[in-house]
């Protein structure tokens, strides 16, 4: 539990409105106030609230302080609502809820801090973007506020970044919510969508102009509104389906047989050019991996893709993008490396000894991408080398379960050696449970490292995963380092988890860390 003792914060600026007109944009501003402990003991957790006008029922802002001072551990709304894993970028943090519902006349959140040291540390709340519970964009007054926590005796003052923060600012009147599925109807998957782009501009430090991702509402940002105005629109119907997907009789259940398969034969990554026929191609008749996804996200049934490249294993796909998320709502995929010929399963004790099939190879940290992003159940990734990438998988959202990752190396170039350092290795996030990562055979083994984090579980509901047979912060010979911060690391929720047993075919294999093997 967080001790919470209130102290009030100090303004220090003003919103700047939008010159642009905005559909349903709150008239006049609202006030809202940051409230911070003053009797905090170093160590314990605690937390600053964010008491807002009940109408709110998104909030999107930017966390800044000292982080030798203080750690950032999530977001908690108080009368429900869904939060997202904060994103550190520049010098400070973007948190985010939506959904959000009022409790005893306001909307209130906590922001949930870790103090690492005594005294009266500063903690700058910046608001970007809010949303009413439709999804139009609210003005709030007195965005950038400076909170002090009182830690311990110490009286010194540990003080926040100062410096401009941008204000999310449409360019165009907002629009009602897209569908971007274009299967003529507004559901989960378009909400998971957004959300998924989202976090990907989040990490690369944008919000609003050239390049964003998913822009729900039209109006130029992609923020907090976006994604509350997609949920407010769910199970809509749009009346419009720019692609007519295959339908089966039902969506298919996991451990169903496999409805169709798709041959990857070429390492482009280029886009299927009708995606929903039940052929994979591109624009030249290729069959790549990004074309095979986008119909197995667009046909009913459970998929299998495999793969016969021309080369030697492991082929080279070099991403031009994001990957398409995985997230169908009618099947199930099976992404299966170890398909291409001249690849191996690991037979070695220790280490792994395997030859990937296929590598995904991204652009680098500071593109900040993701490999593989899953908001369904029952999928299975093997076979794969997933390198030179921000986060490897990612798996996100409570109707993520099931899911299998097995067999692969992340973090590492062919040859076994490290390509430069990733940010985490698989993400489980906001409420992703049972999925398995590794299993007691050795052709199970994964392989991750050269990571800040070899495997991060966030928020509450991200339970009962299972984590065995894998080599973590190790290189695949089994001998050389490659060091990680944290090996498996549970921020603010996460339990239930299993890893190891009691077999030694199930155990997990921990190398070098900078911080802890395991953290809770």
């Amino acid at each position: 539990m967080y001790r919470v003792v209130w102290l009030s914060a100090v303004v220090l600026g003003l919103l700047v409105a939008s010159t642009a007109p905005v559909l349903g944009a709150s008239p006049t501003a609202l006030s809202y106030t940051v409230n911070a402990p003053s009797d905090v003991v170093q160590g314990v957790t605690t937390a600053i609230e964010l008491r807002l006008p009940s109408k709110v029922g998104a909030v999107e802002g930017r966390l800044l302080f000292d982080p030798s001072a203080l750690e950032f551990v999530g977001v908690a709304p108080r009368g429900g609502g869904s939060s997202l894993r904060p994103e550190q970028s520049g010098n400070g943090y973007t948190f985010g809820a939506y959904g959000l519902q009022p409790q005893k006349g306001r909307t209130s959140l906590d922001l949930v801090l870790y103090p690492l040291q005594s005294g009266n540390l500063q903690v700058r709340v910046v608001i970007t973007a809010a949303a009413d519970t439709h999804g139009n964009r609210l003005t709030l007054s007195n965005v950038d506020q400076l909170a002090t926590v009182g830690v311990g005796r110490g009286t010194g003052i540990v003080r926040a970044p100062s410096g401009p923060v941008s204000i999310n600012v449409p360019s165009r009147p907002a629009q009602l919510a897209r569908d971007f599925v274009a299967n003529g109807r507004i559901d989960r998957q378009d909400l998971d969508t957004v959300r998924g782009d989202w976090y990907a501009d989040r990490a690369l430090g944008r919000s609003c102009g050239a390049g964003i991702g998913s822009d729900a509402n039209s109006d130029g940002c992609l923020d907090i509104v976006d994604l509350q105005a997609e949920l407010a629109a769910q199970n809509t119907n749009t009346g419009v389906a720019s692609i007519k997907p295959l339908v089966a009789a039902a969506p298919q259940a996991i451990g169903d047989p496999i409805s169709h398969t798709f041959v990857v034969n070429s390492t482009a990554d280029t886009a299927d050019a009708a995606p929903g026929n039940g052929i994979c191609a591109d624009s030249l008749g290729q069959c790549t991996l990004r074309a095979a996804m986008n119909e197995a996200d667009w046909l009913a049934g459970n998929d299998r893709i495999t793969f016969a490249v021309a080369g030697t294993a492991p082929v080279t796909i070099q991403l031009s993008s994001r990957l398409p998320n995985i997230t169908s709502l009618n099947g199930t995929v099976e992404i299966d490396g170890y398909s291409q010929p001249g690849s191996a399963v690991n037979t070695a004790t220790a280490g792994s000894n395997a030859v990937m099939g296929v590598e995904i190879r991204g652009n680098g940290q500071a593109a900040r991408e993701f490999g593989f992003y899953i908001t369904n159940a029952g999928n299975t990734i093997r076979g794969l080398l997933i390198d030179n990438i921000y986060r490897g998988v990612v798996l996100d959202g409570a109707g993520v379960h099931d899911n299998t990752i097995i067999g692969n190396w992340i973090g590492f170039q062919k040859d076994g050696s490290s390509p430069g350092s990733g940010n985490i290795g698989v993400l489980f996030d906001n409420g992703a449970n049972h999925n398995q990562i590794g299993a007691p055979a050795l052709a199970n083994r994964n392989v991750i490292g050269n990571v800040s984090v070899a495997m991060d579980l966030y928020g509450a509901g991200t339970d009962y995963n299972v984590f065995q047979n894998n080599a973590l912060c190790m290189r695949p010979n089994g001998i050389s380092t490659a060091t990680c911060s944290i090996g498996i690391d549970h921020n603010f929720g996460p339990k239930h988890q299993l890893i190891g047993g009691s077999d030694p075919s199930q155990r997990n294999v921990i190398g070098p860390t900078y911080l802890q093997g395991i953290e809770f």
